[in-house]
């Protein structure tokens, strides 16, 4: 995967001022591109920068894997802030008797284990942007509190009785319609409002039309993949089943999928034979069915759920039951793996059926 970033952001350094360009890049350093060139992404990309040198805060909604934490990144290094702190909370992945000290930090002797102090997210990104991730995930009983150091812009420490001036950009991004999370009494108006002034919504790769071709043309033609892994082209009818796949994992499963590509594809032309099996269109790895009776949502959330169970279910295999290396060839945090787990119930029988592999 950062052999694969890093492709895309050199790509992109060629292509950022040719007529039409190819995707979204923030100038300097190494951060990895948003690539698209639909009419889609193109109205992604000039919202993303007009409201970039702004202050405001920004709610970036989207399926997983449509590039949320490319679009906060790149709101941030296109900023009057690029120069200060980025600082990331993925707040579906810290467990919930951790995430109030992320956040605020803590004074030592806060809690048991608290053996030193330490200075929370809000007070890392001071004078920068902090990413909320996941904000879907955040329990609602921490929410309040959020909503006050939005508010005020100061925090207090767990165990402290001082308070800390805080100056941050807040950037959050959700994968959840946090619209009818509202609705449904799991997520508070007022932050939901607080931090919605500016919504960007990255669309599924299904609805980016030429995108697909474009964004596997932009990785295997970049000059680094060159080098390690030669010239590579995808064959029409393995372009075929890579269009007809509903690709429910968006960008990253994607980028997966061009890793598994390079990786078994030794000649120049990459055929049916080195898709991943559930691309090939036969046998137990096939595209995943799904009830086409059902509405589309609930569709779409069968053939997700089916593709995370699948794709994780692959990774232990491929690990042989270690959390800690799926997480880390996944692009994963470890604790979004063992949600992922437990979500599928894949605990014990994905690791046994591994360890025999």
């Amino acid at each position: 995967m950062a052999l694969l970033a890093k492709s895309l952001a050199f790509e992109a350094r060629e292509n950022a001022e040719a007529p039409g360009g190819g995707g979204l890049l923030p100038p300097g350093g190494d951060a990895p591109a948003i690539l698209g060139r639909s009419p889609r992404m193109r109205d992604v990309f000039g919202l993303i920068r007009r409201i970039a040198p702004t202050d405001v805060s920004v709610l970036i909604e989207g399926e997983t894997g449509t590039g949320k934490d490319l679009a906060a990144r790149a709101i941030h290094a296109l900023s009057t802030r690029a120069d200060r702190p980025f600082v990331v909370i993925d707040c579906g992945a810290i467990p919930a008797n951790l995430i109030e000290s992320e956040l605020f930090g803590h004074e030592r002797g806060a809690f048991t284990g608290a053996s030193y102090s330490r200075a929370g997210a809000f007070e890392r990104a001071s004078g920068g942007t902090i990413f909320l991730d996941e904000l879907g995930e955040l329990k609602l009983d921490l929410q309040p509190k959020l909503l006050r150091v939005l508010e005020n812009r100061e925090v207090r420490r767990l165990g402290g009785d001082q308070t800390v001036a805080v100056d941050v950009r807040v950037v959050a991004a959700t994968n959840r319609e946090l619209s009818k999370q509202v609705k449904a009494g799991r997520f508070r108006e007022d932050l939901f409002f607080r931090l919605s002034v500016i919504d960007v919504h990255l669309p599924p790769l299904r609805e980016r039309e030429g995108d697909l071709q474009h964004i596997i043309g932009t990785v295997l033609g970049s000059a680094q993949t060159v080098r390690l892994h030669g010239r590579k082209r995808v064959g029409l009818p393995a372009m075929e089943r890579l269009e007809r796949y509903a690709w429910p994992g968006n960008v990253r499963e994607l980028m997966n999928v061009i890793s598994h590509l390079l990786a078994f594809c030794e000649g120049e032309e990459i055929g049916v034979e080195h898709l991943p099996a559930r691309l090939q269109g036969s046998g137990q790895g096939a595209p995943v069915p799904f009830d086409e009776r059902l509405p589309f949502k609930a569709a779409k959330e069968q053939v997700l759920a089916a593709f995370e169970r699948d794709y994780v279910a692959g990774r232990l295999k491929r690990s042989r039951g270690n959390i800690s290396r799926a997480a880390r060839e996944s692009g994963l945090h470890r604790k979004s793996i063992e949600r992922l787990m437990k979500k599928h119930q894949l605990g014990a029988s994905a690791q046994a059926s591994s360890r025999k592999a």
